[in-house]
């Protein structure tokens, strides 16, 4: 091990440390401006010393007992069907053979060619009709029906990569069902790809504004990044405050992510230690 060696350890942790920092530094800011109080924050601030106060979060909890408790059902709701019918679909589409299949996978596909806002009319006429209008459940389906289709292709692509056909045969041979291979084989072999799903899905639908908006209409039924933007009025934005609901509101993403890590990590390593 030489001087070349130490340099590109050296330049190597000094690059993964300067990336932690600046994703942390966000949250940091966030965090120690929301602890001062609006009169503060006007007259200073980038100031360091101040009395912290929590008047805040007091106020931040308060308006998110029901808009955070909409989130989490709607984005648990859609997750939970996303993973459940796209891993069966991805699993179909990527073990078996048969009329059509090519068809559904790039129709499937061609999904993800349509820009979000085309869907609005369609599913927000849906939405009135199915009586899922201003309904977290109606909510959660709804984004469950726009996630089919990445959910679908991240499924296929990962049992293509890494379950081998064989697997699958020998299942077969062995009395398995389509439904009982899937259940025993495929479903113990993708915690990988659910817990990469079930960060993407959740963290991407919890701060969607879009569909919220359109979806539903009432205090009943706001979600959490309804609260966030009508905290900034036309002529005052309540910087603290909305800083202080920021901090509350990404606990759930952040902790759904850590727990989606280890599993996304060990799967990453496996994969690269089976290609060596």
């Amino acid at each position: 091990m030489g001087v070349a060696y130490f340099t590109k350890r050296a330049l190597s942790y000094l690059i993964i440390v300067s990336m932690a920092i600046f994703s942390i530094l966000p949250l940091f800011v966030m965090t120690y401006q929301s602890l001062k109080t609006e009169h503060e924050f006007a007259f200073n601030p980038a100031g360091i010393v101040f009395k912290p106060s929590l008047e805040n979060y007091i106020e931040a909890i308060n308006m998110l007992k029901r808009p955070l408790l909409n989130s989490l059902i709607s984005c648990s709701l859609c997750t939970f069907l996303t993973i459940l019918t796209c891993s069966f679909t991805g699993y179909l589409l990527a073990s078996y053979s048969f009329k059509g299949r090519k068809f559904i996978f790039v129709t499937i596909a061609s999904g993800l060619g349509v820009p979000p806002q085309a869907y609005i009319i369609p599913l927000a006429m849906f939405a009135v009709y199915a009586n899922l209008y201003n309904n977290i459940i109606g909510l959660g389906i709804i984004f469950f029906l726009y996630s089919v289709t990445g959910g679908v292709l991240y499924f296929t692509n990962y049992y293509l990569t890494n379950v081998p056909k064989e697997l699958i045969e020998a299942a077969h041979v062995d009395g398995c069902g389509i439904l009982s291979t899937y259940v025993r084989i495929i479903l113990p072999l993708s915690p990988t790809i659910i817990a990469l799903v079930l960060s993407l899905n959740f963290t991407s639908w919890y701060n969607n504004l879009l569909w919220p908006l359109v979806l539903t209409a009432g205090p009943e039924s706001q979600t959490v990044p309804i609260i966030i933007a009508s905290t900034a009025g036309r002529t005052l934005v309540k910087w603290t405050l909305q800083m202080a609901i920021s901090v509350i509101a990404s606990i759930p993403a952040m902790l759904i992510y850590l727990i989606a890590a280890r599993y996304i990590s060990r799967g990453a390593l496996a994969s690269l230690a089976m290609k060596r």
